[in-house]
């Protein structure tokens, strides 16, 4: 068995690695737009929006911050709580750009960046 899986692995690996599925070609890179905010309202913000919401107690902002720009693909990143906040999903900032995946992280109201009303109700 030991005989058969390493050829596996390298037949594996030079397939991987053969074909070529990222937007580089061989010596120079090819432009995406994945990370061209121009045109976009949160273009001097780098992404941050704080984005009003209406209640019956007043207006509160909460933070978003966009990454990326994909129209066709992208993903909320929702946080838990009590007192969770979107540094838990820092590491997608590893993964999702290489994928030219658009992803929005989100703060809860009373959470890190978003207003802080300290109100159970809302």
């Amino acid at each position: 068995m030991r005989y058969f899986t390493i050829p596996v692995l390298l037949m594996l690996l030079c397939t991987s690695s053969c074909t070529n599925t990222s937007k580089e070609k061989v010596g120079e890179s090819e432009k995406t737009g994945y990370f061209d905010y121009s045109g976009s309202g949160d273009q001097l913000t780098g992404g941050i929006n704080m984005v009003p919401v209406e209640t019956p107690k007043g207006t509160f902002h909460v933070y978003t911050k966009r990454m990326g720009n994909n129209p066709s693909m992208r993903v909320l990143l929702l946080h838990g709580g009590p007192g969770g906040t979107h540094e838990e999903f820092l590491n997608f900032d590893g993964y999702l750009p290489n994928e030219e995946i658009e992803y929005i992280y989100y703060d809860q109201l009373d959470s890190y960046y978003s207003d802080k009303p300290n109100d159970p109700s809302l």
